[in-house]
């Protein structure tokens, strides 16, 4: 049987027929759908390049294809060629076909629809919430707290519709868009042995993190690092050295990378405060991370971040945001509210100077991140795609066929 399964990972294709990756979802992020599939056809945004990018790797291989939807970028571009999508989207599943909707996304909830006028079922994985995603600060667009419940209403409607759910939280995502057909904790993130450091991180007393680490995309302001940086900004004149002194490494590259650059010289951070754009390959992140005290993430919106689960593992005392599943991964203590630099310079002027503190968190971190180890998550995984695969055989014709 074919897996037909959605991203939002847009991906380029070269002269010679190869799809390729700059941002993650590649070919070996596909291969674990083949363990209950014999085919797996990626349905995702597709442009023609002359050639592959710096650092870029192979989506498709093989029993792996990507399926071609009209290339556009952010919500109004979306709207713009939402008939050609629309169009494109009629012909990517027949039946006999398994389909995962990889939500929220414009483009899975216009398959929904598809899938729903032809009495064909669908699941679901659940891997962030819209109304989180299009919140202040996200997208700088009109219109977007419009959009913004109207993604909420679809996104109900992608869960209710669906014949069974996989969610990459435990219980966060659940409440919010529950599926009636049955509901899975399946985390999207798994980790191999490598990601792994011999230990937790450990600081010596009076050797406070003063090297922080951002890891995450600059495409829109998702990761909220404008926020640290004004939070950086705040603490300049902090009696503390181990804050004044902090250097912060900003790895990610996209559209809002130069304005990043531009807010933190007018914030007097230009020579704390370093961009070296995306990097090739794990290998040189896991660097970065071996040698950081700090990692910080203070999104405005998530799912379950991989960037902080993989800092973890390294064994890294990490903050973040209340938002997505990061509640259930991070102790309280290094919690903080989204979109609030104040609360974020307080809680790293609380833990940075803090070395018993920093040791507690590192430590819990590293413990947590074993529970994300790929041998231990890929039999809820395996469970999960049997359901879809065995409702894609037996159509539960009296909910699929219901109107929308």
């Amino acid at each position: 049987m074919k897996l037909v399964i959605t991203t939002q990972n847009r991906y380029d294709r070269t002269p010679d027929g190869a799809v390729w990756s700059s941002t993650g979802m590649a070919y070996g992020y596909w291969t674990r759908y083949l363990d209950a599939f014999e085919q797996v056809q990626v349905t995702a945004r597709l442009r023609a390049v002359p050639q592959a990018g710096p650092g870029a790797v192979r989506a498709d291989g093989d029993r792996v294809c990507v399926s071609q939807i009209p290339y556009f970028v952010g919500p109004l571009q979306m709207i713009c060629r939402a008939g050609e999508v629309w169009r494109a989207l009629g012909g990517v599943a027949q039946p006999g076909d398994a389909v995962i909707l990889r939500v929220p996304s414009q483009m899975a909830s216009l398959l929904r629809r598809h899938m729903i006028r032809r009495g064909l079922p669908y699941a679901v994985e659940v891997i962030a919430d819209p109304f989180e995603q299009f919140s202040p600060g996200v997208h700088l667009v009109p219109g977007m707290q419009l959009l913004r419940l109207i993604s909420r209403i679809e996104m109900r409607l992608d869960c209710r519709r669906a014949a069974v759910a996989a969610y990459v939280t435990q219980n966060e995502l659940q409440k919010r868009y529950p599926c009636p057909g049955g509901m899975f904790g399946v985390s999207d993130v798994d980790l191999d042995p490598a990601a792994f450091a011999d230990g937790p991180r450990r600081f010596a007393p009076g050797n406070g993190a003063r090297k922080w680490l951002l890891v995450g995309s600059l495409h829109h302001g998702q990761k909220g690092v404008d926020i640290l940086l004004r939070a950086m900004a705040a603490l300049r004149d902090s009696s503390s050295t181990t804050i004044r002194d902090a250097i912060l490494t900003v790895i990610g590259d996209g559209p809002e990378r130069a304005g990043l650059i531009d807010l933190a010289q007018s914030l007097g951070l230009a020579d704390r405060v370093r961009f070296p754009g995306s990097l090739p390959g794990h290998q040189h992140v896991r660097k970065h991370l071996a040698e950081a005290d700090l990692f910080v993430l203070p999104s405005r919106s998530e799912g379950l971040p991989r960037a902080m689960l993989e800092a973890m593992a390294m064994g890294l005392p990490c903050i973040g945001t209340r938002v997505g599943g990061v509640p259930e991964i991070l102790q309280e203590e290094a919690i903080v509210p989204p979109a609030d630099s104040s609360a974020l310079a307080a809680k790293l002027n609380g833990v940075c100077a803090d070395t018993a503190l920093l040791n507690d968190l590192a430590a819990g971190n590293f413990e947590t991140a074993g529970r994300f180890r790929k041998e231990l998550l890929r039999p809820a995984l395996r469970s999960f795609l049997e359901q879809v695969r065995e409702r894609s055989v037996k159509c539960p014709s009296g909910r699929a066929r219901r109107s929308f």
